[in-house]
């Protein structure tokens, strides 16, 4: 069992900066002599040689279908909860659904896709981010709305889900966790640490009161056959596909 703490004393290795479906195509409807100043009863139906036959009228589609999103992993810095958050669709359209697992917080970490940079999150509107792999320099903030953050991807209940923050609390924990990873990764390769919450410990600022965790590693699991599981998963349900590597 290893902790991974910001505070304690550990091998320096700062955070090596963490890691459609086509519908099918259009076809014209055919339409004879005889029924050509009629309106078809069902627009997206065509009468052919005495059978109603589907035709897609709206072409291809290339952006994602909305329940495509992956869903996260957040820490909240203020209160130093953690939550699983997904869409889900209601009688209203899309909504968020918040699940706390701070008292039973267990996640196998992407360490080895781990990612730094910026990241900026707008209000209604995706994260936009400037990533680079772990180590690796991300360059200047291309904005003043853009702030230091990191990266990776944890499975949490044998679904994946993306872990992005740009708290520091979040930051240590991460990079004390990465840092513990660097050195004992070797000694199981093919593998991936399974992580569990050691203690979150409030910290007083100028700015104000923040939380920050820590983390322990409880064991070290084989990574999932990410190559394998897609065969087999459903191009809507990504978020369920093991480990995406980079």
């Amino acid at each position: 069992m290893i902790v991974a703490s910001a505070s304690a004393p550990y091998e320096r290795n700062t955070l090596r900066g963490f890691a459609d479906l086509e519908l099918g195509g259009h076809e014209r409807p055919r339409v004879f002599p005889k029924l050509s100043n009629r309106r078809p009863r069902y627009p997206v139906l065509s009468f052919v040689l005495g059978s109603w036959r589907n035709v897609m009228s709206l072409g291809k589609r290339k952006s994602s279908t909305g329940n495509s999103f992956m869903p996260l992993l957040k820490f909240d810095a203020r209160v130093g909860r953690f939550y699983l958050e997904q869409r889900v669709q209601t009688s209203n359209g899309w909504e968020k659904q918040q699940t706390d697992i701070t008292d039973r917080f267990r996640a196998v970490f992407d360490l080895a896709n781990a990612k730094r940079g910026w990241l900026k999150f707008p209000r209604g509107a995706p994260p936009e981010t400037v990533l680079v792999p772990a180590g690796e320099d991300p360059g200047e903030a291309p904005s003043e709305d853009h702030k230091e953050g990191f990266r990776v991807l944890v499975q949490v209940d044998g679904v994946v889900h993306e872990f992005m923050s740009t708290s520091v609390g979040a930051w240590n924990a991460v990079n004390a966790l990465h840092d513990v990873y660097i050195r004992e990764a070797p000694k199981h390769p093919s593998e991936a640490p399974e992580v569990a919450l050691h203690d979150i410990v409030e910290r007083r600022y100028t700015s104000g009161t923040s939380f920050e965790p820590s983390f322990i590693i409880t064991q070290w699991v084989p990574r999932p056959d990410e190559r394998k599981q897609r065969s087999h998963a459903d191009l809507d349900d990504e978020a369920k596909i093991s480990f995406l590597d980079d």
